[in-house]
């Protein structure tokens, strides 16, 4: 009862949000960390391991397991809970944009025909992650950056898993985009995660 009354509650935030504040309801990055959290079921247990004896003598580590995706993470890096919430909820985002697939709230199939997007067509948040982008501004390792790796994953996506599409659709060559997808080792686990299921070679991290 407790799993289906959430679920309704998750229903119910969506419509709210998606209606008030003019944003799609799978647009899970940008909410604040609250209202994702609310989305979530977590559960706190006792970590072993090394920590010492203080570790397991209360329930510090933190599970999180976000419902509409089944995404989850845990942490049990510190001693302090709120410290290992904190720490799960950043790894959390991480897998949605990692493995959450979105691609049809901002890209059709037909744009990848070979051609550069677009002016305009790329969200600003997806260019400033591009080193090749004449206005690249840098990103930084919070929850923009999630938001710009999911856009890319989605592109590498819809492509099907192939570099050079989604390279040639981002305005970089196959060796720039390579280089992108291969700098992170979560990125890297991501995109091969893609190309496995199109039955592709692995990506391999560049020297």
């Amino acid at each position: 009862y407790d799993m289906l009354q959430r679920c309704r509650t998750v229903m119910v935030q969506h419509a709210r949000w998606c209606g008030t504040l003019g944003t799609q309801p799978d647009d899970y990055l940008t909410l604040h960390d609250k209202e994702l959290v609310r989305q979530c079921r977590v559960d706190t247990y006792r970590a072993s391991g090394p920590g010492g004896q203080h570790r397991n003598k209360v329930e510090s580590a933190i599970r999180m397991v976000h419902l509409p995706t089944s995404a989850s993470a845990i942490a049990a890096d510190q001693r302090s809970q709120h410290q290992n919430r904190q720490i799960a909820l950043k790894r959390l985002r991480r897998r949605i944009a990692h493995e959450y697939r979105r691609p049809e709230a901002w890209l059709q199939q037909s744009q990848l025909d070979g051609e550069k997007a677009a002016d305009g067509e790329l969200p600003e948040i997806l260019i400033r992650m591009l080193p090749w982008a004449n206005r690249r501004a840098g990103i930084g390792k919070g929850n923009d950056r999630y938001q710009a790796e999911q856009m890319l994953l989605d592109v590498l996506h819809v492509a099907g898993g192939a570099v050079a599409p989604a390279a040639a659709f981002l305005g970089g060559s196959t060796n720039q985009l390579s280089k992108l997808l291969t700098q992170c080792p979560h990125l890297l686990e991501a995109a091969n995660a893609l190309r496995r299921r199109q039955e592709l070679k692995p990506l391999r991290a560049q020297r």
